[in-house]
């Protein structure tokens, strides 16, 4: 049996990999693309590598704030030898060979191989959802090289060495969620609590075993050296957090903005990705698999380990929690947006295999069967998997300004539409004025900065006046104003949607009060256009 289950163990890899080669094969191949939080990890990644790039910049505090410690460490190591996006792009294809491998190690763990191979599949089905097929704005697990992409491998790494009584990996693993993903290691620790505290004949026994509470209170020591600080001490000029009430009424908060996070649909309300459970489409699967095998199995159903619920009941508390303490916890989907897929897929995977056993009784008949299940997820699963064909070319794309900006002093300033800025900070490595990904309205005295930064820049982009352009030139000393053509277009100008909520009543103000459509990037003197193709145009201060 050893032999067998280091052939499957290898079987397992190798499939996990042949899945996130096909979902990562459109980065791989084009220069040219990024996705999710990459637009934001490769400022502070560069920065690590390149002290010279983003320096002064109003985003890097932050985002050297905001990322754990471990992260930036990692990408410091590995930035030595390679550029960050290279690392970005194949980080994932490693990071689900062991998220797999782990699942399969787990699944033996609780019932048998076969459970094994069901948790394995279903793990990396779910991580490789492509986000266009869900109903919520979420993407794949591995995705950004952010710390969100490490974290439900040091989930799943947990739980197999929890489960097995193996207290010292547990608390390795629980420092390696302090350092990567601060959130997750919350969850663990109430999990490691709940280990420690037994209720017998209705009395409350604590453990006893001295190595176990040294374990735990070491892990909680570096939580608090690591984590407590960070949060009692932010980054210079981010200012103090908004309050429920704040964001109730900000534009920002709701469906439209940066950060939805209330909407009038109860469902909406319960299942979006920022305070809510973060119930996209494999997670509905997985929710009606689970109550077919419910009406099956019954009280048989429940029979998991007492950590596996703890687990689940950990993570919703802190769901609730961080609901309470808005913001204070950070987004409260955090606490659930993988707990809950990883525990129905423990779930499913455990109880599948119970069903098949005791309905078949023949092994032949047994193994077919697992074949059949293995083909249903295959069919049910594949055709959602990100992959090279359902990524359509982003129109925005322009390796020539890129190349062209990139060209320039590391210390440039550039603006554009924020649309556009993200891309062309990534691949140009040069500051932005204002960047979509990165207008978090979380901390007040940031995001004022954030918004008058965008209220200015609008009122230039689509002023009538070029002194509109070089006003906003002299205020924040820019070097380069890229154009978008495409934004001046007649079908452009009449859709009426130009940028996220608040911001975009007031882009529209702007456009119907130059009714004549005479923008002044049209009346730029031809000596201060510094690059033009049929895309972009480019004016140098």
């Amino acid at each position: 049996m050893g032999k067998k289950k280091k052939i499957i163990k290898i079987i397992v890899i190798l499939f996990a990999v042949l899945i996130a080669v096909n979902a990562q094969s459109y980065f791989l191949f084009n220069k040219y693309s990024a996705q999710e939080d990459i637009r934001e990890t490769v400022i502070w990644m560069s920065h690590l590598r390149d002290n010279g790039l983003f320096k002064d910049n109003l985003y890097l505090p932050f985002l050297m704030w905001k990322n754990p410690i471990g992260i930036k460490a990692f990408y410091y190591i590995t930035g030595q030898f390679f550029d960050p996006l290279t690392v970005v792009k194949f980080l994932p294809l490693v990071l689900s060979a062991i998220l797999a491998l782990y699942g399969f190690k787990l699944g033996c763990l609780l019932r048998n191989y076969k459970a094994g191979i069901i948790m394995a599949c279903l793990l990396i089905f779910t991580a490789w959802w492509h986000k266009a097929h869900t109903f919520f704005d979420a993407g794949p697990w591995f995705c950004d090289g952010g710390a969100g992409d490490f974290y439900p491998v040091i989930l799943i790494i947990f739980l197999f060495y929890f489960l097995k009584d193996d207290f010292s990996k547990s608390f390795l693993v629980m420092i390696a969620a302090v350092l990567f993903y601060p959130p997750g290691y919350l969850i663990l620790c109430l999990m490691y609590m709940f280990s420690l505290i037994k209720f017998t004949d209705c009395r409350l026994v604590l453990e006893k075993h001295k190595w176990k509470w040294g374990y735990f209170l070491g892990s909680f020591l570096v939580a608090v050296c690591f984590i407590i600080p960070k949060y009692v001490y932010p980054a210079i000029g981010l200012g103090s957090l908004v309050k429920r009430q704040q964001m109730i009424q900000m534009r920002e908060f709701l469906p439209g903005g940066r950060t939805p996070f209330f909407y009038e649909s109860i469902y909406e309300q319960i299942a979006n990705f920022k305070s809510g459970l973060g119930l996209n489409s494999p997670v509905i699967i997985l929710i009606f698999i689970s109550l077919v095998i419910l009406i099956i199995l019954r009280k048989k159903a429940f029979n998991l380990p007492r950590q596996i619920w703890e687990f689940l009941g950990s993570s919703l508390f802190l769901f609730v929690l961080a609901n309470i303490l808005i913001l204070k916890l950070y987004e409260p989907s955090r606490y659930m947006r993988y707990s809950l897929p990883i525990f129905l897929i423990i779930f499913v995977s455990v109880n599948l295999d119970r069903i098949i056993e005791y309905a078949f009784k023949k092994r032949s008949l047994r193994l077919t069967v697992y074949f059949l299940v293995f083909l249903v997820m295959l069919f049910v699963y594949c055709p959602n998997l990100q992959s090279y064909h359902r990524f359509k070319p982003d129109e925005t794309v322009d390796g020539q300004l890129y190349e062209f900006l990139l060209s320039k002093d590391k210390d440039s300033l550039v603006a554009a539409h924020p649309d556009i800025m993200d891309n062309i900070v990534v691949f140009s490595r040069r500051k932005g004025l204002i960047m979509q990904e990165l207008a978090y309205p979380y901390h007040r005295d940031y995001y004022e900065q954030v918004k008058v930064r965008t209220y200015d820049f609008f009122k230039a982009y689509y002023s009538a006046s070029g002194n509109e352009i070089i006003n906003l030139c002299d205020k924040y000393k820019i070097d380069y104003v890229v154009f978008y053509k495409k934004h001046f277009s007649k079908q452009y100008l009449t859709k009426g949607d130009y940028y996220l909520a608040p911001f975009n009543g007031y882009i529209k103000n702007l456009i119907n009060e130059n009714c004549s459509g005479d923008y002044a990037f049209l009346k730029l003197p031809r000596g201060k256009i510094v690059f033009a193709d049929e895309k972009y145009m480019v004016f140098g201060r």
